[in-house]
Formats: C-alpha cells, structure tokens, sequence
C-alpha cells in the first residue's frame, strides 16, 4: 500500500508544478493558490508516512489552510 501513497504524492507534486505554470506562464492569479494547496498536500503526506515529529496543531493548522487555499482557487475560477 505504500507504493500508492508514493504515487499520490508524486501526482500531488506533478499538479503543483503544472499550477506553478499556470500562475507564471499564464498569469492567472488561482495557479498560486492552487499550488499552495498541493504543495500543502504534499508536506501533509509526506510528515505522515515519513513519521516526521510535527505537531497535532501544526499538521491541522496546514490542513485547514490548504482548505482555505482550494476555497480560494475555485472562488477564482467561478468569477472568472
């Protein structure tokens, strides 16, 4: 089961390099907050199958902001 944690985060990653794009090359303001998330997701999945000592809060604090950042994003996207 490992192996699809692995991939998850790779695809987790992947995303946030293509949202990095669309914010540079693109110039569209939710690529950032889009990569914000991911990147997020990332650091999540990776302090919790590497069991890096983080704390509780911290690790909710990171997750209630990627939730905040994905609102962002797709309140973005609907303005647009």
């Amino acid at each position: 089961m490992e192996y699809l944690n692995l991939i998850s985060i790779i695809l987790e990653a992947i995303v946030v390099i293509f949202s990095l794009m669309i914010a540079l090359q693109k110039k569209l303001s939710y690529g950032w907050s889009l990569s914000f998330t991911f990147l997020v997701y990332v650091f999540y999945d990776l302090a919790r199958i590497q069991n890096w000592q983080i704390s509780d809060e911290i690790m909710a604090f990171s997750f209630l902001a990627a939730s905040i950042s994905a609102l962002i994003t797709v309140y973005l996207i609907f303005k647009k």
